[in-house]
């Protein structure tokens, strides 16, 4: 049986494909600090960056993003 922190974590690739998102996309944000950069995410990030990818794709501008 898996290790719980392990069953509570997602690799960037796993996040990658839950989100269909490239690995460039999710530089991006960690670029623009829209996100932090991490090489494990647990589940509260996981909705943090599906709630970005929501904001992104109404055009909501990465400044407005950060400032809230």
């Amino acid at each position: 049986m898996a290790s719980p922190k392990a069953a509570d974590t997602y690799t960037r690739s796993e996040v990658r494909r839950i989100l269909k998102i490239s690995e460039n996309r999710l530089r991006s944000w960690e670029r623009l600090d829209l996100c932090e950069q991490l090489t494990e995410f647990g589940f509260a990030d996981l909705i943090a960056l599906k709630t970005l990818q929501k904001l992104r794709e109404k055009r909501i501008p990465a400044a407005r993003i950060k400032s809230s």
